[in-house]
């Protein structure tokens, strides 16, 4: 529940930020990794992490800016290796490796915004939902409330139907009384 709390709050957070300053975020974050790409070597391949800056640019950006993230990445990473002196034992596989790891990007992103469409429709059903719920709670309510003074207005006619009734048996037997002493003559 504490994750989910913070996760919440971490996504209004974000939200309320600026896109340019989202940009600017993931393009800091972005050459972060290019320069740890750089510092590592051959020994430790980090462009993986490339896709922290990526993901997060489509899901509170936009796909544009996923897109544009994706380019970049790919560009400082090749960037990285041509600096650090990568030896290859083709000169194109330097380049080969740039077009692989730009496609693989791109693929994520594509996948990051479809599931951000999705989770957009989501989070709209859910807010529906919850209004519906909403208005059927009100309308059970006022439904009990109605039901209530129903019952109420029917304990009032049955005691009204008891008075009426009451007050009418006596001027018949009164009534009576006369039919059956007209009869009698």
């Amino acid at each position: 529940m504490r994750r989910n709390n913070l996760f919440t709050g971490a996504n209004r957070y974000i939200r309320r930020q600026p896109k340019p300053f989202l940009i600017i975020s993931g393009l800091i974050l972005m050459f972060l990794v290019g320069f740890v790409d750089y510092v590592t070597g051959s020994e430790l391949n980090v462009s993986i992490l490339y896709l922290i800056p990526i993901s997060l640019s489509v899901f509170f950006v936009n796909r544009r800016a996923g897109l544009f993230l994706s380019i970049a990445s790919a560009a400082v990473s090749l960037v990285a290796d041509l600096i650090a002196g990568h030896h290859y034992s083709h000169p194109m596989i330097i380049y080969w490796n740039s077009a692989v790891q730009l496609g693989f990007f791109l693929v994520i992103v594509s996948i990051l915004s479809a599931l951000k469409i999705e989770y957009e429709k989501i989070v709209k059903l859910n807010a529906q939902l919850h209004a519906a719920l909403f208005d059927l709670k009100k309308t059970q309510d006022e439904l009990a409330r109605k039901a209530e003074d129903l019952a109420c207005s029917n304990a009032e006619l049955e005691r009204f139907a008891y008075v009426a009734a009451h007050d009418l048996k006596q001027p018949l037997i009164v009534a009576g009384g006369y039919i059956n002493r007209l009869r009698c003559l």
